[in-house]
């Protein structure tokens, strides 16, 4: 291994400790804003515990050592494409239709043709 793959190693698991540290802390944080939320129930400590989850939910994430893929099939990613072509087409037509409802303003005002 050449020094340049040793020092990202090295960079990779420095991050995944200092993750691991913010997780427990987060963890921590959120049982004592849950006992103060349990004994208050103000929204403040609630808005918390979310903000908390979503963070803590964020870093497992990100220590997941595989990445999670969503399987799709072949006839699924063709019907995503077909899809996606469609509404492509159904944008371009709407600013067609804008051109054109602005094209007739111009052309016909108050109900007779200008340009004949």
């Amino acid at each position: 291994m050449n020094k340049y793959i040793i020092r990202a190693e090295a960079y990779k698991k420095k991050a995944k400790q200092i993750a691991l540290d913010g997780l427990e802390k987060m963890k921590a944080e959120y049982d004592d804003v849950k006992e103060f939320y349990n004994d208050t129930r103000y929204d403040r400590y609630f808005n918390k515990m979310q903000k908390l989850e979503t963070e803590i939910e964020e870093t497992k994430e990100y220590l997941r050592e595989t990445p999670v893929v969503k399987d799709v099939s072949t006839d699924q990613y063709k019907d995503y494409l077909r899809i996606k072509q469609l509404c492509k087409f159904i944008n371009s037509n709407i600013d067609l239709w804008r051109q054109i409802y602005d094209y007739a303003d111009r052309i016909f005002k108050k109900g007779r043709c200008v340009y004949v």
